[in-house]
C-alpha cells in the first residue's frame, strides 16, 4: 500500500495561457481525481492508502450483500506491523511502503469467480460522483500526440510546475 496525504488528490482549476508558459491557479477545488475512489481510509482523515498490485485490479465492489472477501492486514513478514502505531504525519514522511493487506475469501469462491468487497457507503456516494467515467475521453493532448503522452510524465509536470495549495481539512 502506498501513503498518500489525500489533498494531493484534489483538483483545482488551473489555466494555461499558452503550452510551456505560466499556469494561473486558482484556490477554487473542482473536484478528485478518480484515484481516490481507489484508496482506502477515513473520511476525517488527511491519510490514504492506495494498493498498487496486479490483485486489485481483479476486486470489483460487491456491496453488503455480495462481497465473497473482505481485506485485513497482512501477517507477512514484510508487512510492518509497528507502523500502525505510527501517527499521520510519521507514517506520511516515510520514503517506501511497508503496509499489507490481505485479500481474504469470506464466501466460496471458485475459478473464475469474481472476487467482490464491500467498499461501503461512502464509496459509492464518492463513485456516483464520477458519474462520467463511461463518457470519459482522453485529453486533447492524448488525441493531437498520442506517441509522446504519458500520463505519468504530465502528471509528474504538472505537479512539479504548480504550487499545490494545502488541504483545507
Amino acid at each position: 500500500l502506498l501513503q498518500l496525504n489525500r489533498s494531493i488528490l484534489e483538483t483545482y482549476q488551473f489555466s494555461m495561457n499558452h503550452p510551456g508558459k505560466q499556469r494561473k491557479v486558482s484556490s477554487q477545488k473542482i473536484g478528485r481525481q478518480l484515484l481516490w475512489n481507489y484508496c482506502y481510509g477515513h473520511r476525517d482523515s488527511s491519510l490514504l492508502f492506495s494498493p498498487y498490485s496486479n490483485a486489485v485490479n481483479m476486486l470489483n465492489h460487491g456491496g453488503n450483500e455480495g462481497a465473497n472477501a473482505r481485506i485485513e492486514w497482512s501477517t507477512f513478514s514484510w508487512h510492518q506491523h509497528d507502523w500502525l502505531r505510527l501517527s499521520t504525519k510519521e507514517l506520511l514522511n516515510k520514503s517506501s511502503s511497508g503496509l499489507i493487506f490481505d485479500i481474504v475469501a469470506t464466501k466460496p469462491i471458485h475459478s473464475g469467480d469474481e472476487i467482490f468487497l464491500d467498499y461501503g457507503r461512502d464509496w459509492e456516494e464518492e463513485w456516483q460522483k464520477h458519474d462520467n467515467v463511461k463518457s470519459w475521453n482522453p485529453s486533447a493532448l492524448a488525441r493531437e500526440q498520442p506517441q509522446d503522452y504519458d500520463v505519468a510524465t504530465a502528471a509528474s509536470n504538472i505537479h512539479n510546475n504548480l504550487d499545490i495549495l494545502p488541504s483545507r481539512q
